[in-house]
């Protein structure tokens, strides 16, 4: 069991290093092709538009076919070919052609280890476990923000992806040695019930989860236009992701003592506080305090939720919440890039602000008066999986 962990632990820090490394450069890399803020926006929301649909078709093909490992091992090819194709692109088209096959696959490989943690956990351990996982994903924000800018700024775009399309090759083949959890199969058709609460939950991860690609975009371009370079935006991030560290593991621990919709509001209210101090001028300090509280956000959330919906399915519906929420995630994004670049373009920066807390006050109302009664008379206890 730790080997599988291990692994799981493994194969997504690289990955998270790799493309949280990239989040906050991505509106500059992509500018490189002489495209606008609008446009520039549209291509990121393009590309997490195939992580929306690469998760919800994971989510269908696992409990149709039990085959989380597979999918997993599988999603290591093309996500090696298209970092290291990523930095040999030489036209916008080669680039959102890459772009769209390296954000495809990463959907079917975060998808998958997520499911894969719920199949080897217990109800007592989610949280716990996701929580450790969440730490992968920090981990992988502070080393991306230390190596993606730097290596990329000093070795050039081309010998860069190569190098970390090494990386996660060596990495990503270890995903074959993860034992395969042994699930009783069923002839009879899986159902799937949304009921309100989870479609209340649902709905408000995907407003605030909107601000964290609202923040990352807008204070990225900010940071640029004062002269900044992506080395040292990247540093910047990791250093403001670093604050953030213990987070995930802190949260995951805190739910076996607290209940989840409190830390949820508390990541609520650390999210309002990093949206609206961009409407100070943009510096450093502003910037480190915004990124950590944001870190907090992407990092923390997961293993929270994850606790609190532990308990309202079983093994085959399981992977299926899951996968309506990476759905959720990735639709955020597409409506946070996509979005915030046409706003910042059209109304400018504090109407834009402005918009980004309205967000926030909207997903916590529906938290606190949607998940409620959810929580309140559906706890109905789950039986672990058997792992051989």
């Amino acid at each position: 069991m730790k080997k599988d962990f291990t692994i799981l632990f493994s194969v997504n820090l690289v990955l998270r290093i790799i493309m949280q490394g990239l989040l906050p450069i991505f509106p500059i890399f992509i500018s490189r092709f002489g495209v606008s803020k609008e446009h520039n926006g549209f291509i990121i929301a393009g590309a997490y538009l195939m992580l929306l649909f690469s998760t919800w078709l994971n989510g269908k093909l696992v409990p149709a076919f039990f085959n989380a490992k597979t999918l997993f091992c599988l999603s290591v090819f093309p996500l090696v070919a298209a970092i290291f194709l990523l930095g040999q692109a030489q036209s916008i088209l080669e680039m959102i052609s890459v772009l769209t096959i390296l954000f495809f696959a990463a959907g079917f490989n975060i998808t998958s280890n997520g499911i894969l943690i719920g199949y080897f956990s217990r109800s007592e351990t989610a949280g716990k476990n996701y929580g450790i996982i969440g730490m992968s994903n920090l981990f992988g924000s502070i080393f991306g923000g230390f190596i993606v800018g730097p290596v990329l700024f000093s070795m050039g775009y081309d010998k860069g992806f190569i190098l970390f399309a090494i990386a996660f090759a060596v990495t990503g083949l270890s995903s074959f040695g993860i034992a395969k959890p042994s699930i009783q199969k069923t002839n009879n058709p899986v159902t799937f019930k949304i009921t309100k609460g989870f479609a209340s939950l649902l709905f408000a991860s995907f407003l605030v989860t909107i601000l964290i690609h609202f923040f990352l975009f807008t204070s990225s371009l900010l940071l640029s236009k004062q002269g900044y370079s992506i080395k040292d935006i990247s540093i910047f991030s990791a250093i403001g992701m670093g604050i953030a560290f213990p987070s995930p593991y802190i949260m995951g621990w805190l739910t076996k003592r607290y209940a989840p919709i409190s830390l949820i509001l508390a990541i609520f209210l650390l999210t309002g506080i990093a949206v609206t101090i961009l409407l100070l001028p943009i510096s450093i300090p502003i910037y480190l305090i915004g990124i950590a509280f944001i870190g907090i956000l992407s990092f923390s959330l997961r293993p929270v939720v994850m606790s609190l919906i532990f308990d309202w399915f079983d093994e085959k519906t399981l992977p299926m919440a899951q996968s309506y929420l990476g759905v959720g995630a990735w639709l955020a994004a597409i409506v946070g890039y996509l979005f915030t670049g046409m706003l910042l373009q059209r109304t400018g920066q504090t109407n834009t602000i402005i918009i980004g807390v309205v967000i926030l006050i909207t997903a916590t109302i529906v938290l606190i008066f949607g998940v409620k009664k959810q929580v309140n008379a559906e706890q109905v206890e789950k039986p672990a999986l058997d792992v051989h």
